[in-house]
């Protein structure tokens, strides 16, 4: 079994400074940022898309339930 780890940066692709005036303002906030990682994931022939799953802690955790 082969690990890819991804991480998703809220907060530089749209230009935001970070930190707590920064963060999503709803729990779905993030769940477009989600999908686009996932069908990024599948269209990499190294990347088996059977196998993907999402792990995250804090808002991450329940927002891998969401989806």
């Amino acid at each position: 079994m082969q690990a890819s780890p991804h991480s998703i940066d809220q907060w530089g692709g749209r230009g935001l400074p970070g930190g707590a005036s920064s963060r999503p303002k709803a729990l779905g906030d993030n769940l477009p940022d989600i999908a686009s990682a996932y069908r990024l994931l599948v269209t990499r022939p190294e990347i088996d898309a059977s196998q993907i799953g999402l792990m995250g802690n804090s808002m991450g955790g329940v927002e891998t339930l969401l989806r």
